[in-house]
């Protein structure tokens, strides 16, 4: 018939939130009264934790999410372990439940970042006999090439393959490399010193290559040198030639 609660509430059921011993004293239709009491204890809620709200890894490697120590786990994977290894993109989640029964849930987002990309212009690059090649994989944060050098770029002089392992702002890897081929310069011929007579001519050939220039300015294959038009006695002739790997070779002959 009426019901008096120790929280000084009336009703046939009441809700409760904290720890506490919960008393209640009863009276039915008779008059006749009764009581109980029942002790409530209100266990915290455990603590997960997986990491920050957004994991960051590089593509093709993986992170383990590790929940901690509890009685069971569901992950969003449909794992039950305490910890995963996870590679692929996306939002990962773990509910946990500990000795007391209570649950929690805690969620990480994977994000995958791609790695850096080296581009050397070319899988061989070709430099001349005698010079030098600037190799420049990029711009990223860190490099480390073959020669152990740390520069963003690198200067070689010898033929033979260069490798680099550059790190990007994410601290993601990569490695490329590149061939570096020297080119011969071209040799230049043309022939042995000449006498020629004032009355006489004869024409300088220097090969077969891409440009010519003379020292005279001429920029053809041959150059007719007609003794009328030279002063007696020494007149030298030189050539400068480049081929078709843009390599460059010289020669003189005196006449």
């Amino acid at each position: 018939t009426s019901y008096s609660w120790n929280t000084s509430e009336t009703t046939q059921t009441i809700n409760v939130t904290n720890s506490f011993n919960y008393g209640v004293t009863v009276t039915d239709a008779n008059g006749c009264s009764n009581s109980d009491n029942i002790s409530v204890l209100v266990n915290t809620t455990p603590n997960v934790n997986i990491g920050l709200d957004t994991t960051e890894i590089c593509a093709g490697n993986t992170t383990m999410l590790n929940a901690g120590s509890f009685s069971s786990y569901l992950w969003s994977t449909a794992e039950t372990t305490n910890s995963i290894n996870v590679g692929t993109q996306g939002t990962v989640s773990v509910t946990i439940t500990d000795a007391n029964g209570c649950t929690n849930m805690d969620e990480t987002y994977v994000k995958v970042n791609a790695l850096p990309i080296i581009n050397f212009g070319s899988d061989t690059l070709e430099f001349c006999a005698g010079s030098s090649l600037t190799l420049s994989p990029g711009t990223f944060n860190s490099y480390s090439w073959s020669t152990s050098e740390i520069s963003s770029t690198l200067n070689v002089n010898t033929q033979g393959t260069y490798s680099v392992t550059v790190t990007d702002a994410n601290f993601c890897s990569n490695t490329d490399s590149v061939f570096a081929k020297q080119n011969a310069n071209p040799m230049v011929d043309l022939g042995e010193d000449q006498d020629l007579c004032t009355t006489d001519k004869i024409t300088l050939t220097g090969g077969t290559y891409t440009s010519y220039l003379w020292n005279d300015a001429s920029t053809l294959a041959t150059l007719e040198v007609v003794g009328a038009d030279f002063a007696e006695g020494n007149n030298t002739f030189d050539l400068n030639v480049t081929d078709a790997n843009g390599c460059s070779g010289s020669d003189e002959i005196v006449i």
